[in-house]
């Protein structure tokens, strides 16, 4: 079926001033101090996506298009909410996780804006954010030089933020994703300078003290390794460069972080003691929601989950009141799932009573328990089933095109992501999603036409 006027007059009309600005927009907006901001700027950019085509639209076909899915989404969200309630949910919930969410709205927007000019956007977006990067590792080292030393202190790479406020886990993450960005860039142009940056970027990442990230680097390279390689000679000189890769980062994080591998050791044998009777985060987390909450609520939660925003998102945790240090102007109405399940597991006065308990190793949070626990083996399947297909498209694209790297930094930046989604409520984060979400839907669009 051929696309309505609207969409083919907004494709052609759309220029590469339009693009830019919201390449660029999302860009800064990903490094903004405060994540407030970054939550409702999908919305934002949504809003002027609509006005925009809008007013290319003559025939009126787009906005009743529109006008019928959002009627569509409605009657979604009102079931959605009324599902939530018979599971102890308030409106509030889905009303949080449809603000947490709006991130998703980027591949959208970026889809509808971007087809015919795909390929442009790509390189634009590398360019600003890989210049970008480059003015936050300067920021990165001068904290690194004003802060305690990594010998000295538990938790130094806690100062490393960049401008991102107090996450240096984010940082890390981001980090992360801008050396993969920046190696196979080098790659496909062999330029030098992208080669030193993604150097750069990779001894930046360590200094975030997100040791968490270092599992998912190499979980995500394995599974990489296992996808594109063939033949033993291969494979053999694969798993040879991830052992030296993996020697080097860790003889650099003995170096950089000994107290912090200290304080992993000492959390793990305070574990095994099982004094004081308190219970490991992640661990307790993925035990009962993959085998309490079946056993205990039977059938429909099982299928279903409780409801978005009910048990372990973000925006459940926000609702909650133990998740920020300062969140006044969110109401407190935690869910009777939450409640039942979680709320010994992470809140005020055991991080402050434990310190060892601050860890994102320990902590109760993974966007893939997000999921079950909201949606569900039915949404979790849809969610795995989605995000199969994309890959095996890249994978496609990779084969037919091995010169171009295009398709591969994309399957691995997804890696990495399903990878981290074990460790936090990445999904929910706006300043790492929004710039992820955007770049790949660019890719996309190149390697899928």
């Amino acid at each position: 079926m051929r696309n309505p006027p609207a969409f083919v007059h907004a494709r052609k009309e759309v220029s590469k001033d339009v693009l830019g600005g919201v390449i660029v927009y999302v860009s800064l907006v990903a490094w903004l101090p405060r994540q407030e901001f970054a939550y409702i700027s999908p919305f934002l950019v949504f809003s002027f996506w609509f006005t925009y085509i809008t007013l290319l639209d003559c025939g009126g076909l787009f906005l009743s298009r529109l006008l019928f899915w959002l009627v569509a989404f409605c009657c979604l969200f009102a079931l959605a909410a009324t599902y939530g309630l018979l599971n102890g949910l308030s409106i509030l919930h889905p009303l949080m996780w449809l603000l947490t969410h709006g991130v998703l709205l980027m591949v959208v927007i970026g889809y509808r804006l971007s087809h015919s000019k795909a390929l442009w956007g790509t390189a634009l977006f590398i360019k600003a954010n890989l210049f970008i990067g480059l003015a936050e590792v300067l920021v990165a080292w001068l904290q690194y030089a004003g802060s305690p030393g990594f010998r000295q202190s538990l938790a130094a790479g806690d100062y490393i933020v960049g401008t991102l406020g107090k996450n240096s886990h984010l940082f890390s993450m981001k980090m992360l994703v801008l050396f993969f960005i920046s190696l196979y860039t080098w790659k496909f142009f062999r330029k030098k300078g992208y080669l030193l940056l993604s150097l750069i970027f990779l001894e930046t990442w360590l200094l975030g003290s997100a040791l968490h990230t270092v599992m998912v680097m190499f979980g995500a390279l394995g599974l990489y390794w296992f996808i594109f390689t063939s033949g033993a000679i291969k494979k053999l000189k694969l798993i040879l460069a991830i052992s030296v890769l993996s020697g080097a980062t860790i003889g650099v994080l003995l170096y950089q972080q000994g107290k912090n591998i200290n304080y992993i050791v000492s959390m793990l044998s305070y574990a095994k003691t099982g004094i004081h009777d308190v219970p490991l985060g992640k661990i307790d987390a993925y035990y009962r929601t993959l085998l309490e909450v079946p056993s205990n609520e039977g059938l429909r939660v099982i299928l279903f989950g409780f409801g978005p925003g009910g048990y372990a998102s973000r925006a459940s945790w926000l609702l909650s009141g133990s998740y920020l240090e300062n969140q006044s102007y969110i109401p407190v109405v935690p869910s009777d799932p939450w409640e039942a399940y979680l709320q010994d597991l992470w809140n005020p006065t055991i991080v402050r009573q434990f310190v060892w308990r601050q860890g994102v190793a320990n902590q109760p949070f993974s966007t893939w328990l997000s999921i079950l626990g909201e949606f569900g083996i039915v949404g979790l399947g849809l969610f795995i089933w989605l995000l199969t297909r994309v890959l095996i498209r890249y994978h496609r694209a990779a084969a037919n095109h091995p010169n171009d790297p295009t398709a591969k930094i994309s399957i691995m930046i997804i890696l990495l992501m399903a990878f981290s989604f074990l460790f936090d409520n990445w999904l929910e984060y706006p300043r790492l999603m929004m710039p992820i979400e955007l770049f790949l839907t660019l890719t996309y669009q190149i390697v899928h036409p």
